[in-house]
């Protein structure tokens, strides 16, 4: 009965196919994300300024690192895909693969909400470099920032 059923799930998905139907990603393969597009956010103890300048500390894996406003770097790097300011001063990091680049690996933006506590935002960047590892691990250094800020 097996090979009836596997062989009616293969004509169904290429019905589907022929027809023009969506088709999922078999199991445990990731599917990719749009460059820009935010992977994760929270609110954390502590500044922004703060929690940006300890987790690009961090990061930094020999590679180049760029810190600042987010006037200063949307300027320089128009490609980052920054979200508005709104009137609000936001802390922007991120990592580029070398000097000369000017599309980054990945984007963290940060805005206070308190004077003690501020809200952060985790891009996807523009490289298959970064993937969900590099995701989950960056997000454990602002974990762990803001940890160290309580």
């Amino acid at each position: 009965m097996r090979p009836c059923a596997t062989t009616a799930a293969v004509l169904a998905i290429l019905l589907l196919a022929s027809c023009g139907g969506q088709q999922s990603q078999p199991a445990g393969e990731s599917q990719s994300i749009a460059p820009g597009t935010i992977v994760r956010q929270a609110q954390f103890d502590g500044a922004a300024d703060a929690l940006i300048g300890c987790t690009a500390a961090r990061a930094n894996k020999g590679s180049n690192v760029v810190i600042g406003d987010l006037g200063l770097v949307g300027q320089n790097y128009p490609k980052a895909q920054l979200p508005p300011a709104n009137d609000a001063l936001i802390y922007v990091a991120m990592e580029l693969l070398d000097k000369n680049d000017t599309v980054p690996l990945w984007v963290l933006t940060g805005r206070d909400i308190t004077p003690s506590t501020s809200y952060m935002e985790l891009r996807m960047g523009y490289s298959p470099k970064v993937g969900e590892a590099r995701e989950d691990e960056l997000w454990r250094i602002v974990e762990d920032c803001s940890e160290a800020n309580s």
